[in-house]
């Protein structure tokens, strides 16, 4: 084959390598929702009368030929005609100024692992506790693995830095709490072969309701190096055990009343965490084991608070023409 030929396919070979592959130039249209302080925060001196073009030239954007940008103050959108380059750049940039205006998201995780006493005992007694949970909560994985241990429940609740946030798994079980005053008629006829003096009832006058499952109430508190996390939680895990009669081994059943007995696992603590480790909070003793045949079984509970940024992510996005 002669060279020149080669020099022709060679050409040809590279130019349907990189017919399908988006170019360095092409422009896109994308569209992004900011904040009401968008301009504020982007202006250098403050100017907000400062036109949107050279308020992102100062920062760094780029407009090459063809390239627009339009700012619709009234619905926060920005939509930018561009590279994807540049607005890779914007991205950045909104990215930024999100962090610093928005209250971080903080996804709180808290868990109720039952395990065999004896485990976690021997656990103990060769490792000491520490502020990083991540530890005994790996050895717990394997425990659960293994089968010697269960997860009784799993509470999830995501909240802003400094606002109370309670997610509850709970039916309401209503029981009485105060016994009223019977009520007969003033007047009484025991006239008759047969006839009985009346008897009242013993009706309660206040009812309570309690909730049994599973209640996480969390406050949130991001530290200002946006990395440590103060927590303020209780975690509470109810069951209905059964019910007992009162008074009890009354002769006269009409007189009794019956109460629902409950029993509670519960941890109210406050401790400072960091971003995605596991923190030991605490055990409880549970009404009884998850599996049956376990022996001197131990709830432990562990929290992890994740912080989260909303990603800056288009809403509109435009192919090139």
């Amino acid at each position: 084959m002669k060279p020149a030929s080669l020099v022709f396919l060679f050409s040809f070979v590279i130019f349907c390598l990189s017919s399908g592959q988006e170019k360095s130039g092409d422009l896109f249209t994308h569209a992004y929702t900011v904040q009401s302080g968008f301009l504020s925060a982007l202006s250098k001196d403050g100017n907000t009368r400062t036109p949107i073009k050279t308020m992102l030239m100062q920062r760094g954007v780029q407009f090459p030929k063809g390239a627009s940008v339009v700012y619709n103050a009234s619905s926060g959108t920005l939509v930018m005609r561009n590279t994807m380059e540049q607005l890779e750049h914007l991205e950045l940039l909104l990215e930024d100024f999100q962090e610093q205006g928005t209250p971080r998201q903080i996804h709180i995780v808290v868990e109720f692992i039952e395990v065999t006493g004896a485990l976690y005992h021997d656990w103990m007694f060769e490792n000491r506790i520490t502020s990083d949970g991540t530890p005994l909560r790996k050895q717990a994985q394997d425990w659960i693995r293994s089968g010697e241990a269960t997860i009784l429940d799993t509470a999830i609740v995501t909240a802003r830095s400094g606002q109370r946030a309670k997610t509850e798994s709970v039916s309401s079980v209503l029981y009485p709490t105060e016994p009223g005053v019977p009520e007969i008629p003033n007047e009484i006829s025991l006239e008759g072969e047969g006839t009985e003096s009346p008897i009242a009832r013993n009706v309660p006058s206040a009812i309570e309701t309690r909730n049994v499952g599973t209640t996480l109430e969390v406050d949130p508190v991001l530290g200002a190096d946006d990395f440590t996390i103060d927590l303020n939680l209780a975690p509470e895990l109810v069951r209905q055990n059964g019910v007992v009669d009162w008074p009890p081994e009354n002769e006269l059943p009409i007189f009794t009343v019956s109460m629902p007995r409950f029993y509670t696992m519960k941890v109210t603590t406050q401790l400072t965490t960091t971003h995605n480790r596991y923190q030991f909070i605490g055990t409880c003793k549970p009404m009884k084991p998850a599996v049956e045949g376990r022996k001197n079984p131990i709830v432990l509970l562990f929290a992890r608070a994740d912080i989260a940024t909303p990603a800056i992510v288009p809403s509109e996005i435009v192919t090139p023409e």
